[in-house]
């Protein structure tokens, strides 16, 4: 009987310590590709292209379009690709968890039925799309890295604004 409960335990058990171990590969394959950058020179900390990429953040650049319209859970999901691209610097929004707590507590108490307006402003940095062609920056294809180009003068950043 008692190794009956010990594989049951095992067999319980196990999932948990798989899922402990488990690590995104896209975020290790986009810290691969970022690592020689000095991320000191990102202007806001935030770079668009070490993103998680849900969305395009790109079209929400405060103009009403049809690409740029989206749903509380869109929103979500907006805010979320925006956390995942901090590069350098303290994180200047709040954990996506909390994110969601302040969401959930704000429909509860105003009721089913309620519609949120959600406002964000943020600015981020994103690649120049001339940055390598003008040799701002550099690709790897060896080490599938991106470095800096000593003694450029230009910075290879943009500033955008998710607005």
């Amino acid at each position: 009987m008692n190794k009956l409960y010990v594989c049951l335990l095992l067999f319980l058990l196990g999932p948990a310590r798989l899922l402990a171990q488990a690590t995104d590969p896209t975020r290790a394959v986009l810290n691969n590709l970022f690592a020689p950058l000095d991320k000191s020179q990102v202007p806001t900390g935030l770079l668009a292209e070490s993103a998680l990429p849900l969305v395009p953040l790109d079209v929400f650049n405060g103009t009403l379009t049809d690409s740029s319209r989206t749903t509380p859970d869109g929103f979500r999901y907006v805010y979320a690709t925006l956390f995942t691209a901090l590069v350098a610097g303290t994180q200047p929004l709040a954990t996506i968890q909390d994110y969601n707590a302040r969401t959930a507590a704000a429909e509860a108490q105003f009721g089913p039925g309620t519609i949120p307006i959600m406002v964000q402003r943020v600015n981020y940095a994103a690649v120049r799309p001339d940055a390598f062609s003008l040799n701002l920056l550099r690709y790897n294809s060896s080490t599938r890295q991106v470095s800096d180009v000593a003694g450029r003068t230009q910075s290879p950043y943009l500033l955008s604004c998710l607005c």
